[in-house]
């Protein structure tokens, strides 16, 4: 039996690649490891390579967010049309089951790991279903063991990925992950998360922790963190800005091989942050926050999204001064946009904002609804230029010249990398997908 799992593209056609690109799509891995022995299994991932249409499959698996939805479509319709059953899962066919189910024999919605295994056996017995779905609670705390030697290692900067839990306690109403998992916290075993970082081939890269919220269980972060210590590795992930208040685990942090967190700070605005419902940010504690992080040794990767209702034109360059006041090293920009089946979808649809519903421009560098104190263009405009000049070589040699006063070591050629992998993304493809 052969599966064939795809990543679709997620740029726009003709446009060139990137290779080495960032990382490599975990949740693919994840499924393969899912899948029985007596299944040969080919893992392609489009951003980095093409997809062989002429081979026979028993049948493919695709998983797409829905800025590549379409591409998936197109993908799935050239298989279908060779009478091969193809199943669709991810971000997009979970809230758009309905529109992904006409390009697809089946559809996983939410999570894949409990619903894995029946769908193949229904797939052996020719009864296969239009719909899987697990209950949230048992696929938020049910975790898959990944192989990454489905890889094609050259084709990325690192394949040190791993995911330690699933979903996060707030509901910002931009986020997808908060209407997919609707607040609930699922937790991998500290035993198997070990197992996967012993057993990463090389852990000479920094390992990305993929949690949409790392550290949200202080007690079990900081059993896992003194883990850690001991495999003398460095790492990046996610987190929210309550961190600050816990010195302790800063300190392990720092102390496991922590380099940066990334922080959705989304705005200098107390209104914006109110509208997009992400009340556990007070941006009186911004300043603080990067200050606390940095006594710590450990960077900020901050996040911006701009558009929200109470944004005016001054937006941009007033976040690009507090970035460079607080000589924050890395942040990362996005055009507030409303993926289906969050909250803002639905407000905006509600009030009859929504512009534009081709899902290629959902990639957060598009104004896809009607903006209220700045016009669409001149948000596209602003988001245009303050990536431009962030990530400018003058700024980011700025940047990266400031952390040689301090008096923790840092791998400043990785830094400088990370930098300028922002950079290249951007100068090729505009956003920072």
């Amino acid at each position: 039996m052969n599966l064939l799992l795809v990543c679709p593209s997620v740029h726009k056609d003709n446009t060139k690649r990137i290779k080495p690109f960032w990382l490599p799509p975990l949740n693919l891995a994840i499924i393969a490891g899912l899948t029985p022995s007596n299944w040969d299994i080919t893992l392609v991932d489009e951003n980095v390579e093409d997809v062989d249409f002429t081979k026979h499959y028993d049948l493919v698996g695709i998983s797409s967010m829905t800025a590549n939805s379409r591409r998936a479509y197109e993908i799935a319709d050239t298989f279908r049309r060779n009478k091969i059953p193809v199943v669709f899962g991810g971000s997009h066919a979970s809230v758009c089951s309905e529109e992904v189910g006409e390009h697809a024999d089946c559809v996983v919605i939410g999570e894949a790991e409990p619903v894995w295994n029946n769908l193949l056996n229904d797939l052996a017995n020719n009864s296969l279903k239009k719909i899987y779905k697990a209950d949230l609670k048992v696929s938020t705390n049910t975790f898959g063991k990944p192989r990454r030697e489905l890889y094609n290692k050259e084709n990325y900067l690192s394949i040190n990925t791993i995911q330690t839990s699933k979903g996060c306690p707030y509901k910002c109403s931009f986020c997808s992950i908060a209407s997919r998992f609707e607040g609930k916290y699922g937790m991998k075993p500290l035993a198997d998360v070990i197992s996967e970082v012993e057993e990463l081939a090389d852990k000479s890269m920094p390992i990305f922790f993929v949690d949409d919220n790392f550290l949200v269980n202080r007690t079990r972060s900081k059993k896992l963190l003194t883990e850690l210590k001991r495999l003398k590795i460095t790492w990046w992930s996610q987190a929210d800005i309550t961190i600050m208040n816990d010195p302790d685990m800063l300190d392990l942090m720092r102390e496991s091989g922590c380099i940066k967190v990334v922080v959705g700070f989304e705005s200098i605005s107390v209104g914006s942050i109110e509208a997009i419902n992400k009340n556990q940010n007070k941006i009186e504690d911004y300043v603080n926050f990067v200050k606390t992080l940095r006594n710590h040794g450990i960077l900020v990767n901050s996040s911006f999204a701009f558009g929200t209702d109470y944004d005016n034109e001054n937006v941009f360059i007033d976040t690009f001064n507090f970035l460079k006041d607080n000589e924050i090293i890395f942040a990362t920009f996005n055009i507030l946009t409303p993926l289906p089946g969050t909250q803002l979808f639905l407000q905006l649809k509600n009030e009859n904002r929504l512009t534009d519903l081709n899902w290629d421009n959902y990639d957060m560098g598009h104004t896809v609804f009607q903006t209220k104190n700045i016009n669409e263009q001149k948000v596209k405009e602003g988001y245009d230029w303050i990536c431009h000049e962030f990530y400018s070589f003058q700024e980011i040699s700025k940047r990266v010249s400031t952390l040689r006063n301090s008096p923790f070591e840092y791998d400043q050629r990785l830094i400088m990398g990370w930098n300028l992998g922002y950079k290249r993304l951007l100068d090729t493809f505009g956003v920072f997908m």
